[in-house]
């Protein structure tokens, strides 16, 4: 407990430099998606240091909440798809996350391209500020289900996926942004193309 105190101090005064730093220039202040740690307490944790710090969910894989919402397609009383999504009932469709929390974008696991894309939608409409297809996971309890940086094998695949994505954020909400979460290379590929 003591340690992770410390870390918590190193990094409130890593924020507070960035912070002092901020109004030099205009970049932006991210944490990435971390299993078991970025839940909305951690969320929460780190709007105390910046209301426009973009913060990630974990990676929820997209099947899951297609599950969920096909369980019971009106988000606003689908308590299950609430509760994985990490959102309180006081939270409407489309408040970007209540804005006083700033933007919290959701981060979403998987390879099929219309499980990603109806998954993306419940996203945008449940206030997400942005989209985020994870293809850089290196677990193999991931990458062993065509997901994470196993998806880098197939550069067409995560064109298809993306674009249906896109189409269904922007069905939804045009001020939703999508990005993809990648790695350099795979590790037993040996050239760019790969």
């Amino acid at each position: 407990m003591i340690a992770v105190v410390q870390k918590m101090m190193l990094l409130l005064i890593f924020v507070q430099l960035f912070t002092k730093c901020h109004s030099l220039a205009q970049e932006h202040f991210s944490v990435a998606p971390m299993m078991a740690h970025t839940n909305r307490h951690y969320h929460t944790f780190f709007r105390f240091f910046s209301q426009h710090a973009h913060l990630y969910t974990e990676m929820i894989p997209a099947e899951k909440i297609v599950s969920l919402y096909n369980s019971n397609e009106d988000i606003e009383s689908n308590e299950a798809l609430q509760e994985l999504l990490g959102i309180n009932s006081a939270i409407t469709t489309n408040s970007n996350m209540n804005m006083n929390r700033g933007p919290i974008i959701l981060q979403l696991g998987g390879g099929n391209p219309q499980s990603l894309a109806l998954a993306s939608e419940v996203g945008a409409r449940m206030g997400y500020s942005g989209i985020n297809l994870n293809c850089g996971c290196p677990s193999n309890a991931v990458s062993g289900r065509s997901g994470g940086c196993a998806l880098m094998r197939n550069a067409s695949h995560v064109a298809e996926c993306v674009e249906q994505m896109s189409e269904s954020i922007a069905n939804v909400n045009t001020n939703v942004e999508l990005s993809v979460k990648h790695r350099l290379g795979v590790r037993d590929a040996s050239t760019y193309d790969a």
